[in-house]
Order: structure tokens, then C-alpha cells, then sequence
């Protein structure tokens, strides 16, 4: 018996290519098993799902024909043959171990799996298949704890005292995963003008709710009608807590938000324009809100 674990090169959901595969002297049996039979059940592998459609484990049994496992008319395997018994667990285990990698990875396949075409398989013997108690597997790497988890868990406290600020982070949540899609062309133009809409919230909530001033609707609405008078009106509360170099980015990705806005042409925002903005605007939301954000 011989058997080859791992992660496909391509992910394969609509046709279903991802499972294990059986292969009976040199004869493929089964193709692309997702039963709950070969692990694909809760507690395991998890039911069949695009997360998991990177897992494949193709099992190779040669030997006399009345010891391999399929059926009559050898179209398919015998799950209570003892050859299939005999490797149950550990292909259990194998097929857990796999299809939970392929789900920790999920969004950074093409950095951590499609890279890499070419490998080393580790050759492990294994001499008596019902006995073995180990799957010889390496450890699972730590899945990564997503950014609005983290994000929503630290301010879980100032949101309850302060509900006006969970839109905010929230805010800077969207942008950030907007700015992930792969299949958005015009990402980052969005999530500049979320983040941009988001800041803008945010001056509006701390002249509200947190610069002990009186702000009737019709001042405020006098002052939102001009960004530049938006800018002065918190200057005046937070002399301390913004730089001038803070200040001087914020009116510049403004500027650059009105040139997507109100401009005939498209302008081109870039991956570093994006990141640096979402840096302004999450220090900004800190020293105004106490808004904590967890490193990406």
C-alpha cells in the first residue's frame, strides 16, 4: 500500500476534484471521495466545502485481487472490506490534517500553496496499518486570528460605553477587507473613499460626543458643508493629539478622494496609498476614540 497526502496546485469546488482517490492495481476505483466514510463528516475533515477543496490523498493498494477492496464489479470500494477497515483511522487523520490546512489557508492560497508547483514528499514507512497510533503528519501551523475578530474583541469594552465608535472601526474593518479582494479591479478606489467617508463620520461623532461642546444640527450641518472647516472645527480640540504631518496626509488622500468623486478621469490609487491611509485614519480614531487596532 502506498499513499500520497497533500494540498492540490488549483482548487477545484464546481468540479469536485479534491477528495481521495483510490487506486487498485494500477485501476482507479474511486475518484474524488467525500463520504463521510474517508473523513468528510463533522469532527474531521467537515463536510464537503470550497475551503476544503485543496485535500487530496490518492491510495495506491497493489497485491492479490481478492485482497483489494472494491466492489463486484470494481467501480467502487468496499468500505467494510478489511483492507478498507485496516486503513480507516489513519486515512481519518490524513484526511483531517490536510483539509484543515486547506481551510486555515483559505484567501492566502496563491501566497502559501500555488507558489509552490514543485516539492519533496517525506516518505514515512508504516508497517502494520491497524496499529499504527501516529499519522507522522508535522504540526499544524497556528491559523491566523482574523483582523475584525480582534479588532471587534479589543473594543468590545468602548463600544458598550461608547456606541457611536463601533461604526467607526467597523469602518476601517470594510476597507481593510475590501482592499484583500482579489477580484476587484477598482478595490483600492473603493476602500479609499470608505476609509475617507469613515474619518469623515468620525470628526463628526467626536464634535458630537466627545469634544464637550454644543453642537446644534445647523452649526454642524454649516460646518459639514466644507472638509476644510471640518478640519479646523477638531484642530481646534486636538492640538495636541494630531501632528501637522497627520493633518497634511489626511488632506491629501481628501483631495485624492475628490479627484475619484467629481473628476472625468479615473485616478489610480495604488496597494501603498491604501495601507498608508489606513494607517492615518486607524491612529486617528485611536487618539480621538481610544479605538484600539490589532496588527495585520
Amino acid at each position: 500500500m502506498e499513499a500520497i497526502a497533500g494540498l492540490s496546485k488549483e482548487s477545484s469546488p464546481a468540479t469536485g476534484e479534491y477528495g481521495v482517490y483510490f487506486y487498485c492495481n494500477d485501476r482507479l476505483v474511486a475518484r474524488a471521495l467525500k463520504t463521510f466514510e474517508v473523513g468528510f463528516t463533522k469532527g474531521f475533515a467537515g463536510v464537503p466545502h470550497p475551503k476544503v477543496s485543496l485535500t487530496r490523498v490518492i491510495v495506491s493498494l497493489n497485491g492479490d485481487s481478492r485482497d483489494m477492496p472494491w466492489n463486484s464489479s470494481k467501480s467502487d470500494i468496499s468500505t467494510k472490506h478489511h483492507i478498507f477497515t485496516s486503513l480507516h483511522d489513519w486515512l481519518l487523520q490524513v484526511v483531517k490534517y490536510y483539509a484543515s490546512l486547506s481551510r486555515n489557508w483559505m484567501g492566502e492560497w496563491p501566497e502559501k500553496v500555488f507558489e509552490y508547483p514543485k516539492g519533496n514528499i517525506i516518505d514515512v514507512r508504516v508497517d502494520d496499518f491497524p496499529a499504527v497510533k501516529k499519522t507522522y503528519l508535522p504540526p499544524l501551523p497556528k491559523s491566523r486570528i482574523k483582523f475584525s475578530d480582534v479588532v471587534t474583541q479589543i473594543n468590545k469594552v468602548t463600544s458598550k460605553k461608547k456606541p457611536w465608535t463601533r461604526g467607526l472601526y467597523e469602518g476601517v474593518i470594510a476597507a481593510e477587507l475590501i482592499g484583500k479582494l482579489q477580484r476587484l479591479e477598482q478595490k483600492n478606489r473603493i476602500a479609499l473613499i470608505v476609509l475617507d467617508s469613515t474619518l469623515e463620520i468620525g470628526f463628526k461623532e467626536y464634535l458630537v460626543h466627545e469634544s464637550g461642546e454644543g453642537y446644534g444640527e445647523k452649526r454642524l450641518v454649516e460646518i459639514f458643508n466644507n472638509r476644510m472647516m471640518v478640519h479646523s472645527e477638531i484642530k481646534k480640540h486636538t492640538k495636541k493629539k494630531i501632528s501637522k504631518e497627520t493633518w497634511a496626509k489626511v488632506e491629501y488622500y481628501y483631495f485624492l478622494r475628490n479627484k475619484l468623486v467629481h473628476e472625468k478621469a479615473t485616478v489610480s490609487i495604488s496597494d501603498d496609498q491604501v495601507d498608508s491611509y489606513l494607517e492615518v485614519v486607524e491612529l486617528i480614531l485611536q487618539r480621538l476614540f481610544k479605538i484600539r487596532f490589532a496588527p495585520k
